[in-house]
């Protein structure tokens, strides 16, 4: 009869023991070292891309990464920590990487803004270098015309002064000459309003490429 006692106190020694062990975790255990200072201890972790995983009391929580400085491996018992405490301890490094988010995304911003700029500048050094080469393009043009125009202007003196050449002839070779002259005043008309038009070009495109260097200078500082 006092055997049953015994054992009813056993039981209960039993499941006190199996109580607390649904709470603490002998063995190994890791601790796991923040970048903030801070540290979280769990049994068990493992990689998951850029999260790493472990067991709290509530289950698997993730943390990113970039937050963990090192972890460490121990032995004896511990305390799983519940998820409360893992936000506790990650929420100075997560205040802290937010205060940073706006002066990264600026620094991006910028970044961006100088790769614009300096391709913009680079498409205005090519716009001008292709202007330049249609300027003296159409300038050889001009000159070209301009002889060309006096050359018949020349003949048509020379056959007015002509007397061995009939009235006929003299008449058609003139008509024809003069028939090239106006032609070649055309394109001369046409080769000058080209430069013109290339000058305003090239003029606009210095002013652009001015502005943005100076918008350059300006976010380089």
């Amino acid at each position: 009869m006092k055997a049953r006692p015994i054992i009813i106190i056993s039981l209960l020694l039993a499941a006190i023991f199996i109580g607390a062990a649904s709470q603490v975790v002998y063995a190994v255990y890791y601790t796991i070292q923040l970048t903030n200072g801070n540290e979280i201890k769990s049994d068990k972790y493992w990689e998951d891309g850029d999260m790493v995983r472990f067991y709290t009391k509530e289950g698997v929580v993730g943390i990113p990464k970039k937050l963990i400085g090192k972890i460490v491996t121990s032995t004896g018992t511990i305390d799983l920590q519940t998820q409360e405490q893992v936000l506790e301890a990650i929420k100075d490094e997560q205040q802290s990487e937010q205060s940073e988010l706006p002066a990264a995304a600026e620094v991006n911003k910028n970044e961006e803004r100088l790769n614009d700029i300096k391709d913009q500048i680079v498409v205005i050094e090519s716009n001008l270098e292709t202007l330049t080469k249609n300027r003296t393009l159409y300038t050889a043009q001009l000159e070209q015309y301009q002889q060309q125009k006096q050359k018949s202007e020349e003949r048509v003196r020379a056959l007015t002064s002509d007397r061995f050449v009939t009235a006929k002839d003299s008449k058609e070779s003139i008509e024809f000459e003069q028939s090239k002259i106006k032609d070649f005043e055309d394109k001369i008309r046409e080769a000058e309003e080209k430069i013109q038009r290339t000058d305003k070009m090239i003029e606009a495109q210095k002013r652009m490429r001015e502005r943005l260097e100076g918008e350059l200078a300006r976010a380089q500082k």
